[in-house]
């Protein structure tokens, strides 16, 4: 042999597995190869490694003698490199990076990671990042709950960085004192007032308020301040709420109280519904609640050959015109595209589809509009764990 080091004996060995003189089982294969890749780049083993290729070598040893005798020489194995050690440390600090972003940081052993991803299941990529030059995680304080993170390092016994401790004492404080950092809105004097606002968002709110309770309450929504006080009425519910997604039942309801805010309102109607029906029943609706019908728009015609009366029987009920003067802009399946090409003050977006869209437009403006009102007799089923009854 040229070499008593356990790593020169073993790519000698691999070489003559390679060249086919000695023939391996295929479960040793893949920690085989890998042991000697590692060995070629000079990477150290740890002691369970360093045991495991001589388990390896020693089950080999007869079929190898001929060609590689190194039985004697692995009964007192020699190593060129001493094991590496396994840092079983466990540390959480907190760091800033170059743009001065804060990050927790957590060393740990490699057995904790099930325990940590199990933990931290539901942090997205780009909060919850693994560091692998540094072989650490890398949490973004920022988009996480630094008291959940407090309690898994507790419970795993880590030791704890006072920079750690300094943000974990300023998040706890802000939280037992949250009407002094919490943004919300409350009426006071038949007005609605911002508490914890910035002086540009107070700049904001006083430019674009109306004086009317309802669409103040409803600015202030749209302004991330939620509303505080006690609720009693369809629009203090939504003003409270840290949804944007709801459900009435009533058609007659969802009109009363679109009227109630200074906006325009897109309906977008579900293409496997029948809207001519739903037209129809519109009509009956706005009749029954003496509602100017002017003020309704339908955005689309029909095919004039298959019905042949439907567009002259929206000129009839007065759902044409122009879209300036109109509140309700009524679509089937999804907006035309000068909806967003010109200044409409769409604030409200509803539907009477019961299953997700399968337009990916009008699935875009559901998910990400101020405010969405699904009207039916049937709640969403898609959207029943978000979607808040009125």
């Amino acid at each position: 042999m040229k070499s008593l080091f356990v790593e020169d004996i073993f790519v000698d060995f691999i070489d003559l597995i390679s060249s086919g003189s000695i023939r391996m089982q295929p479960h040793d294969r893949n920690a085989a190869y890998n042991f000697y890749q590692d060995i070629l780049l000079g990477k150290q083993f740890t002691e369970k490694q360093g045991q495991f290729i001589i388990k390896i070598l020693f089950k080999y040893r007869k079929q190898a003698k001929d060609f590689l005798d190194y039985e004697t020489a692995i009964e007192n194995p020699a190593w060129k490199q001493p094991f590496r050690t396994i840092d079983k440390s466990k540390k959480a600090w907190v760091e800033t990076d170059e743009i001065s972003k804060p990050w927790i940081c957590l060393k740990f052993p490699f057995e904790l990671k099930d325990a940590f991803e199990q933990e931290f299941v539901d942090l997205p990529r780009g909060v919850n990042i693994w560091n692998p030059d540094r072989r650490l995680r890398q949490i973004s304080l920022y988009d996480c709950n630094i008291m959940q993170v407090y309690k898994f390092i507790t419970e795993h016994k880590f030791e704890i960085d006072d920079s750690f401790m300094d943000a974990y004492s300023y998040v706890e404080e802000i939280w037992q004192n949250q009407e002094y950092y919490t943004k919300a809105s409350y009426t006071e004097n038949n007005s609605v007032y911002l508490e914890n606002a910035s002086v540009d968002a107070l700049e904001y709110f006083d430019k674009n308020k109306t004086d009317n309770i309802d669409n103040d309450l409803i600015l202030a929504k749209l302004m991330s301040f939620s509303y505080k006080g006690t609720v009693s009425n369809r629009v203090e519910k939504i003003a409270s709420s840290k949804h944007n997604e709801f459900w009435i039942k009533d058609l007659a309801e969802f009109i009363h109280f679109s009227f109630q805010i200074n906006c325009k309102v897109c309906f977008i109607l579900d293409r496997a519904s029948d809207t001519i029906d739903w037209l129809t029943n519109l009509s009956k609706v706005l009749d029954n609640m003496n509602f100017d019908k002017s003020l309704f728009r339908v955005c689309f015609r029909k095919d004039n050959k298959q019905y042949p009366e439907f567009n002259s029987w929206i000129s009839e009920q007065g759902f044409g015109g122009k879209i300036a003067s109109a509140k309700f802009l009524i679509f089937n399946h999804k907006p035309a595209k000068w909806l967003f090409k010109n200044e409409n003050d769409v604030i409200i977006y509803a539907s009477n589809g019961l299953y997700p869209t399968t337009d990916s437009t009008t699935g875009a403006i559901l998910n990400n509009a101020p405010l969405v009102f699904f009207v039916g007799d049937i709640k969403p089923t898609a959207k029943k764990d978000r979607v808040i009854e009125l």
